[in-house]
């Protein structure tokens, strides 16, 4: 506030000098008393006034005029939420995925129930047998999963090169609209040797 008393009490500059610097000291100042970003800024003759977004002021006195000056409207925009990225594809896939039901990036309300089935090729060159493959879970968007039941099945039969396996789950949208998925694995013990995903938007 001496800054502002320091402006006004100087003798002979001309009125445009005094007012614009009367206007950038008494900015100046509220913005470092009020500490938040300027949405709108006006100076009405005794007073420089900052309004933010959440409609909270403060105000700085400045030497009268008789106009009145209005400072450019400023507004800030947050840039929306990102989306988040599907599961990454693996390093390695020893199949075919013949079809994907329903189709990947279907549109679902929350809390509704479905399943996801997949229709996949052994194009590896080795039996995937029941005695050491199995299909696991692997990992979901954001750790939300959006299975029901266990996350590791037994293969229901030997599955040869060249011929296909389909893998069926219950399925549940979550009740909070967004962005869901899951990667599931043909796997060799702990090791996939088939990978496949699934995504939902929910809306």
């Amino acid at each position: 506030m001496n800054s502002l008393r320091m402006l006004a009490g100087l003798p002979s500059l001309p009125k445009l000098f005094y007012r614009t610097a009367a206007v950038l000291a008494g900015l100046a100042l509220a913005l470092l008393n009020f500490g938040a970003v300027p949405v709108r800024s006006e100076w009405t003759g005794l007073s420089i006034y900052l309004v933010n977004n959440h409609g909270n002021h403060t105000a700085a006195v400045v030497p009268a005029a008789a106009t009145t000056v209005y400072l450019p409207l400023i507004r800030f925009e947050l840039p929306p939420p990102p989306i988040p990225e599907p599961i990454p594809a693996p390093a390695r896939d020893d199949c075919d995925i013949q079809s994907i039901d329903p189709p990947y990036g279907s549109t679902f309300k929350p809390g509704t129930s479905f399943k996801m089935k997949w229709i996949l090729r052994n194009v590896s060159g080795n039996t995937w047998s029941t005695a050491e493959f199995d299909t696991r879970f692997v990992a979901a968007i954001s750790n939300i999963p959006i299975h029901l039941g266990k996350n590791i099945y037994d293969l229901r039969n030997n599955v040869f090169p060249g011929a296909t396996y389909e893998v069926t789950l219950d399925a549940r949208a979550p009740s909070v609209v967004g962005v869901y998925g899951e990667r599931w694995a043909i796997a060799e013990g702990d090791i996939p040797v088939c990978q496949f995903t699934q995504l939902i938007w929910v809306k």
